[in-house]
């Protein structure tokens, strides 16, 4: 017989979502009363990325000017994205604040996923997911219209799942396929992942996995 969750442990994604929404959204209306009520980001880096969203969802090139090879990008699986969101709904600057919100909800949601096992009571393991998320600034990650909160609810999951099986007490024959995508995915959004990689691997070589 399987155990039914209890209703307020259903609830405790859907508030911290909702605290961490509403967070980005106080930050947003600061923003704007600094801006005189125009929405802008902060970094230049975020027009590059919808620029070149842009021209690869309407003139299928990957660059800055309509028609010009420019690899400006950073984060080729954000602007890739990005340019879905153009052709999906027409070029907008808040597509990038959209997708960043969106990452941030879904991280909520794959850290509480992570921690069901080594903090099985809910209101601890959502008091822990909350202070992660508040640890790494991702209401304010967000803002910047950027691919740092995209990274992380990536990375987190690879580490995670590749940790598991490196302490694993004996290799474990199943598919390597789903973490090898989820590794180049990482590596996609940050080139940076490849230390990453690099240090899980080299531990898992000396454990002989």
């Amino acid at each position: 017989m399987t155990r039914s969750t209890p209703p307020a442990a259903r609830l405790i994604v859907p508030t911290i979502a909702a605290i961490l929404l509403a967070m980005a959204v106080a930050l947003l209306r600061r923003c704007l009363d600094a801006c005189g009520g125009r929405f802008v980001y902060p970094l230049d880096d975020s027009y590059i990325h919808m620029a070149i969203a842009r021209n690869f969802a309407l003139h299928g090139s990957w660059g800055i000017e309509p028609g010009a090879f420019q690899p400006a990008s950073s984060s080729p699986l954000w602007t890739l994205l990005l340019s879905a969101l153009v052709r999906l709904f027409g070029a907008h600057d808040a597509s990038a604040l959209a997708l960043a919100l969106a990452c941030m909800v879904a991280l909520v949601v794959v850290l509480d996923r992570l921690l069901r096992a080594p903090v099985p009571r809910p209101l601890a393991r959502g008091a822990a997911v909350l202070l992660l998320c508040l640890a790494i600034g991702l209401p304010g990650l967000t803002t910047i219209g950027m691919e740092p909160v995209l990274h992380v609810l990536l990375v987190t999951p690879l580490a995670w799942i590749a940790s598991r099986r490196i302490a694993e007490p004996a290799p474990v024959t199943r598919s390597r396929w789903p973490l090898a995508l989820l590794a180049a995915l990482t590596v996609l959004t940050r080139f940076e992942t490849l230390f990453v990689i690099g240090a899980l691997g080299i531990v898992a070589f000396r454990r002989r996995r």
